[in-house]
């Protein structure tokens, strides 16, 4: 992340902070960056580690059909990083499960905890074949054990290829 604007990362670590007092206060004496983005176009929404703090930028204004420059949603990042909470926030707020990014993948194809598959259902190992198996990469990559046990008993062919023959 680019930390060179100084106020804008200050508001940024108030969200990853999970301290929405401090950050209502904040946004009250900077008011612009309710609309701000960084230099890869991700919102102050892409920072949420709790339901709690999403649900109040959204009350912003700020949108889960936003994208950043590699067309990710709010809820590719939260399915990517296992934030249960904040997903289910998006999801009642309408982010859609099936929006690709330029990749190609979709939320659910991201989803690396079994709590957050669980969430998808069996959306995170159905649909298109060559991406199939890219939650399964993204697990054992990160040595997330359960995770590829669990997808593995769920039906998905390790053998298949994901995006671009990797």
């Amino acid at each position: 992340m680019d930390k060179s604007d100084k106020h804008f990362w200050e508001t940024c670590k108030l969200i990853l902070e999970n301290n929405l007092d401090k950050l209502k206060i904040r946004l009250e004496k900077y008011p612009e960056q309710i609309a701000q983005k960084n230099k890869t176009e991700n919102s102050l929404l892409y920072f949420c580690q709790s339901s709690q703090m999403a649900k109040y930028l959204l009350q912003q204004g700020l949108s889960v059909h936003d994208r950043d420059q590699w067309g990710n949603t709010p809820l590719h990042l939260a399915a990517y990083e296992g934030l249960v909470e904040v997903a289910h926030v998006y999801l009642q707020e309408g982010a859609d499960i099936e929006t690709k990014n330029l990749l190609g993948q979709k939320p659910y194809q991201l989803a690396s905890t079994i709590t957050t598959c669980e969430l998808f259902g069996s959306k995170a190992f159905t649909g298109d074949d060559e991406l199939k198996s890219l939650t399964l990469y993204d697990a054992v990559s990160q040595g997330k054990k359960e995770v590829v046990a669990y997808i593995l008993s769920s039906g998905v062919d390790p053998d298949l290829l994901n995006y671009e023959n990797f």
